[in-house]
């Protein structure tokens, strides 16, 4: 079940829909409340989902309340969901493949799905590159369990550390810097690559082989 306060205008209202249309069906059913509790003024509205922008009556005593569903379809299109799958796949009666996999022995298919992912965007296939992509994906999502199994890091860990470098290394987005093309943003990224290794006591002349 979730409530989701402070739904003042219809254009907040529209982008709600727009971020519960990621998860949720067009005609999911949800409930817009306005001024609860006050009486006189208390209105409830049951609708489908994509007509949550198309009422009126929006204001800063209005909520939204959606309720829960144990559909499994409907979580299918989470990065949580995938976790699970993996976590199960790895586990005491998960697959017995998935289990006795470590590092080594699917370095290979890390290789090998990068290539065919490339191969789709040699193609101009998007179809077939979504299939790839989730092949690949797959694979970060394997090594990650590993890890997690033993206890250093998760999946979770990864992610949070990429956000953490994308915001960093774009400091004319997220910061103070400048920008003008694409030279001078590249620019900013070397740069603050740089500073990462700085902090880190890394070699900054050191040559990746590649």
């Amino acid at each position: 079940h979730t409530l989701i306060g402070q739904v003042y205008d219809v254009f907040t209202a529209s982008d709600v829909k727009l971020c519960l249309m990621e998860v949720y069906p067009d005609d999911y059913p949800v409930f817009v409340g306005h001024a609860l509790g006050v009486q006189g003024q208390e209105v409830i509205h049951k609708i489908p989902l994509h007509e949550l922008d198309r009422i009126e009556g929006y204001g800063n005593l209005s909520l939204i309340y959606v309720p829960k569903n144990t559909d499994d379809a409907l979580r299918r299109r989470s990065f949580a969901r995938l976790h699970e799958i993996v976590n199960i796949l790895r586990s005491p009666g998960g697959c017995p493949w998935d289990q006795e996999q470590t590092h080594q022995s699917i370095r290979k298919n890390l290789i090998e799905e990068t290539y065919e992912v490339i191969e789709t965007i040699d193609e101009d296939d998007p179809d077939h590159m979504k299939e790839e992509l989730g092949d690949l994906l797959l694979q970060i999502l394997l090594h990650s369990q590993m890890e997690e199994e033993v206890g250093t890091f998760n999946v979770y860990d990864v992610i949070e550390g990429l956000n953490d470098k994308l915001i960093f290394r774009h400091p004319h987005v997220f910061g103070d810097n400048q920008a003008e093309d694409a030279n001078e943003a590249l620019q900013n990224w070397e740069q603050m690559k740089a500073e990462e290794k700085k902090r880190k006591g890394q070699d900054q002349q050191k040559v990746s082989v590649l």
